[in-house]
This record gives structure tokens, C-alpha cells and sequence, in this order.
């Protein structure tokens, strides 16, 4: 009797036991899915909308309790006002602008020059090329002396300043055989379209935009009155020749009838004025 009593006490034990310690495993192993449900039927990948796929009391941040979490929702505050369009999204009373911290160092983006914290000035990544956003994106620095390339006079550091150096970096190529502005494969002293942008660098000379800038175009209307006045010097060299019409528009700066009226020669730019004058010396050759 005694033999029995305790053997219905152990089998009691395990009774008690077993469902806790399988509870116990399944909550351990039990499957589980990153997705976050909103009301609406939408799922929402916990991961990134920040939070954890393995606790079910931690959900991703919805501001308005739609249901619709923030990573999801185009108008986070329920204000109206699409978030593309929203200066204050979460309503708390500050610029959104002003609570953007990349490199979490205490100082808004729009307030720090050094957004990533890399040691890189903002202003001075962008002039290079690197994201100033990324801490592992750095500027170019050829010598390793901590100014990049970008501001350095002396980017391989061989005391030879760049403007006079032919050979930037030391690598045995001159640099004019190395700049490829567009990246097409054609280094700009040999690419007739250095940006790429459809208009030839000479074009875009002559009419006033950029030729290394592929959103710089050229200004037709410029353009239409360097050819005019281009025209004009043609004609009056034929006619007249050469050194009478260097003298007239070079030594007495004589404006060309082309010009629209309250024009002087001074209006001409830096490179109308070397270009014209090309022009003149090139009829004179062929003569």
C-alpha cells in the first residue's frame, strides 16, 4: 500500500511538471515571424521598423495610432500633411530637420559641419565626391597627410604644387590622361564631350555653360551670338583682311555690329575674346 502511495505521488509530479517544462521549450524554440500586423492587414518588417520580431510587447513606433506603423504610414501624425511634405512629422514641436543625427553626437545635422563624424567637414565631402553621410566614405588624400586632394595644393606631397605638377599623384601618368569627368573611358584631353551632356565642350564654351557639368547647358541665345559675331569676323576678314580687322576689334576694341546696342567690348568673355582671335590668325594661315 505504502509502494503505492508514493508511486502516485511521483506519476502527480510529473503531471505537474511535464506541461511547465514543455511550455518552457516551446517558448525557447517556438517559430516565429518578423512581421508585424497593422489593423489594416498590412505586415511590417519589425527588424526595420526598429522593433524586436521576438518580444510581442515591443511593436514598431506608430505616432498617430492608426495602426499603421510610422515605416509604413505616408502621414505619421494623422495632421494631413504628407510626411514628404511635413516639417514637424511626429508633431512634437520640432523641425524635423533639427532632430536628424546622423553620427548621434549630440548635434542635429543641420547644425553639425561634420554630419558622419569621419573627421571631414561636410562642405569638403561634397566637394570631393564622398558621402558625408557615411562614415566610411572619405575623401580622396593621395599623400595620406589628413587634407584631402580636394584642398591640398600638393596632393603627392613631392613639393611640387599641383598647378605646376604634371603628375598629381606620382603614379607615373600624367594627369591630363587620367581626368575622365563623365567616365566613359575617354580622358578629357581627348573627349570631345568631357560631361557627357550631348553638347560638345566647345559648344558649351562658346554659349556660356559648364562642360564638366552634365546639368550645365548651353545658353542658345549666347550661343546663337557668338556665331553671329563669329560670322561678322569671317566676312569682314575676307573683305578686309586680317590685321585691319585684329587692329579694329583686338587694338581699338571695337564693338561688332552683332552685339545688341549698350554692348562693349568688354562684354565679351575671356574666351569669345581668345576664340575670336584664334579665328583671325587661323584666316591668316590659309591665306
Amino acid at each position: 500500500m505504502k509502494n503505492k502511495t508514493t508511486l502516485a505521488k511521483v506519476i502527480l509530479i510529473f503531471g505537474l511538471f511535464i506541461p511547465v517544462l514543455s511550455f518552457g521549450y516551446w517558448k525557447k524554440h517556438k517559430p516565429y515571424t518578423p512581421y508585424f500586423s497593422s489593423s489594416e492587414g498590412s505586415t511590417v518588417d519589425e527588424n526595420k521598423a526598429g522593433s524586436d520580431p521576438l518580444d510581442p510587447e515591443s511593436k514598431p513606433v506608430d505616432t498617430d495610432g492608426d495602426g499603421n506603423p510610422d515605416v509604413t504610414d505616408p502621414d505619421d501624425d494623422n495632421d494631413g500633411i504628407p510626411d514628404s511634405e511635413d516639417e514637424d512629422d511626429n508633431n512634437d514641436g520640432v523641425p524635423d530637420s533639427e532632430e536628424i543625427d546622423t553620427d548621434g553626437d549630440g548635434i542635429p545635422d543641420n547644425q553639425d559641419s561634420d554630419d558622419d563624424n569621419d573627421g571631414f567637414a561636410d562642405d569638403t565631402e561634397n566637394k570631393a565626391g564622398s558621402d558625408p553621410l557615411d562614415p566610411e566614405s572619405k575623401p580622396v588624400d593621395t599623400d595620406g597627410d589628413g587634407n584631402p586632394d580636394v584642398t591640398d595644393p600638393d596632393d603627392d606631397n613631392d613639393g611640387i604644387p599641383d598647378s605646376e605638377d604634371e603628375d598629381d599623384n606620382n603614379d607615373g601618368v600624367p594627369d591630363s590622361e587620367e581626368i575622365d569627368t563623365d567616365g566613359d573611358g575617354i580622358p578629357d584631353n581627348q573627349d570631345s564631350d568631357d560631361d557627357n551632356d550631348g553638347f560638345a565642350d566647345d559648344t558649351e564654351n562658346k554659349a556660356g555653360s559648364d562642360p564638366l557639368d552634365p546639368e550645365s547647358k548651353p545658353n542658345q541665345e549666347k550661343l546663337r551670338l557668338h556665331t553671329l559675331i563669329e560670322n561678322e569676323i569671317r566676312d569682314e576678314i575676307r573683305k578686309l583682311g586680317c590685321i585691319y580687322v585684329y587692329n579694329k576689334y583686338f587694338i581699338d576694341k571695337k564693338v561688332p555690329k552683332s552685339y545688341p546696342s549698350g554692348h562693349n567690348w568688354n562684354n565679351w568673355s575671356r574666351f569669345d575674346i581668345k576664340e575670336f582671335e584664334n579665328l583671325i590668325w587661323e584666316c591668316k594661315k590659309d591665306k
